[in-house]
Order: structure tokens, then sequence, then C-alpha cells
């Protein structure tokens, strides 16, 4: 298994959310370069629940 350690962002931001898309911002606290982000509906557990933000 590959295993990657995970930096929470600081100053999460939200805008014009809308029924079929978001505008998030936030702050890099690391090196990426890239990031992954996963999108649910209410009530669902997600992947990575321990750094839900």
């Amino acid at each position: 298994m590959n295993y990657h350690l995970v930096q929470i962002p600081n100053l999460l931001t939200t805008n014009g959310i809308l029924d079929t898309s978001a505008v998030l911002a936030w702050s890099e606290n690391g090196l990426a370069t890239s990031w992954e982000v996963e999108v649910q509906p209410t009530g669902v557990v997600a992947r990575y629940s321990w750094c839900s933000i």
C-alpha cells in the first residue's frame, strides 16, 4: 500500500455555491501542486473523514 501524509489546508473558503458547482479556495500548508477534492451529499461518509473540513 502507498500512504501519503495529508496536510489539511488553511483558510478554506467557498463562494458561488450552486446546485452543480462551487468555487473553493485555500492556503496550501506544504509543497503540493495538485489536489484531490471529494464532494459527497450530506450523510455520506468521505473516504478521508478524519480530515473533513
